[in-house]
């Protein structure tokens, strides 16, 4: 009787397999990961340019006027059709037919149709990925004159005017910054977020709109420094920053703090080699580095993307 030889892997053979494997895997996992994220990206920007093109369809019908905001909430508890959070995003949901476009793939907390009790029941508007431009006053800018950006500001709470701007009020209309994302997940990671010189605002939510106070200098309001800065100029952390615009002259600090602003890039670490989109005031978007949007709010002013009034 004849024994068959049959050959098998040694236990080196074996692990060098395993080995070659994990190699392969460690390689491969990052590239699929960036591929999905660079997909959920692409998504968000298409998104994001279907509501910026809802946003121009309701200024076409309001004789060239961009929404305007209302900067409290009075309550409910729906989604952008809620007319209790009475925002920008609010106002386009007529000409868009699909309002999970408001939320990005990227936004861990997208999937919620708010943001929960900010304190004593308040609630403070919808869920959102995308934030307005509603830029207001700003260094050298008279009261009269708060709109800086596309969104409109309603500030007769504190007296000020109800301001809102048209795309052909625009200096630079192809190169204004319109809508940016910043994500409910990132603002659920700064219990302050939502409040502003202790009055409960829902601007903050949705939009974009403080620069940095010039040094040295007050609001249009006559408020200080302080109270109107995108930055911890006076010590400790300002709540009212998560409605901070980039601004690439700030010290590189944590989200919302840092050089990125309250601009979500999608990025754990907010990392600055990592770009956001952004959709501007001719309807067009493309991404680019949320702090090139606003290299240095002083010494470029001519370069912030953000102030539509910018000579």
């Amino acid at each position: 009787m004849h024994r068959r030889n049959i050959k098998a892997f040694t236990l080196i053979e074996l692990l060098v397999v395993i080995a070659i494997i994990a190699i392969l895997a460690a390689i491969l996992f990052p590239v699929f990961a960036q591929a999905k994220a660079a997909a959920k990206r692409t998504a968000e920007l298409s998104n994001m340019k279907e509501v910026a093109t809802g946003t121009l369809l309701y200024a076409n019908d309001a004789d060239d006027m961009f929404p305007i905001n209302a900067h409290w909430a009075t309550g409910g508890t729906q989604f952008v059709t809620d007319q209790g959070y009475n925002g920008w995003a609010t106002k386009t949901v007529p000409y868009l037919k699909n309002l999970q476009v408001f939320r990005s793939p990227l936004d861990a907390a997208a999937n919620k149709d708010e943001l929960g009790d900010w304190g004593g029941g308040i609630h403070l508007g919808p869920s959102l990925s995308i934030s307005g431009n509603a830029l207001a006053g700003g260094p050298g800018i008279p009261t009269g004159n708060l709109s800086r950006g596309p969104i409109g500001n309603d500030m007769s709470q504190w007296g000020g005017p109800i301001s809102a701007n048209s795309q052909t009020s625009l200096s630079h209309v192809a190169d204004t910054i319109l809508l940016g994302p910043k994500y409910s997940s990132d603002l659920n990671g700064d219990p302050d977020a939502n409040w502003l010189g202790g009055v409960p605002m829902n601007i903050t939510l949705t939009n974009t709109f403080l620069w940095d106070a010039q040094p040295g200098t007050s609001s249009p309001y006559g408020q200080n420094t302080c109270y109107y800065t995108g930055i911890s100029a006076c010590g400790g952390d300002n709540a009212q920053t998560a409605g901070a615009i980039p601004n690439g002259a700030r010290p590189d600090q944590r989200w919302p703090y840092g050089k990125v602003g309250a601009v979500s890039n999608g990025s754990t670490t907010k990392s600055l080699n990592t770009v956001a989109n952004f959709a501007f005031a001719d309807g067009h978007a493309k991404a680019m580095a949320p702090q090139a949007t606003n290299p240095d709010g002083f010494n470029q002013q001519g370069k912030n993307l953000w102030d539509g009034m910018r000579q």
